[in-house]
């Protein structure tokens, strides 16, 4: 049996850090990230260049497809498996009206129900 219990995490004594990089200029940031992402860097290297410069493996920054194609490319990465699980705490994230990202279809399309 195990001795985890939701009410006491281990992580809840641990202070709270704001959390790092940034998404650049308007527009600029996020054409920039995207050139990084498929043609300067690549992929992999894309993210272990952040992580090396802010030293987490969580960071602010934009994600393709970004202008053109994304009205807002702006997310918080989190690419460690110790941090994932703070994505399904309903207490630390809102999950509310929402399906997939920002999007919530219109309840006229399920029959006046929430998905």
């Amino acid at each position: 049996m195990s001795s985890f219990s939701s009410s006491s995490s281990p992580s809840s004594d641990l202070p709270l850090k704001p959390i790092p990089g940034d998404y650049g200029l308007p527009f600029f940031g996020a054409f920039k990230d995207r050139l990084d992402y498929f043609y300067n860097q690549g992929e992999d290297e894309f993210f272990h260049s952040r992580i090396a410069k802010h030293s987490s493996t969580v960071f602010k920054t934009n994600m393709p497809p970004g202008p053109f194609i994304a009205s807002n490319p702006r997310v918080i990465a989190v690419l460690d498996a110790v941090s994932f699980p703070v994505l399904f705490d309903t207490s630390k994230v809102e999950k509310r009206n929402v399906l997939d990202g920002t999007f919530f279809p219109s309840v006229k399309f399920t029959g006046g129900h929430r998905v």
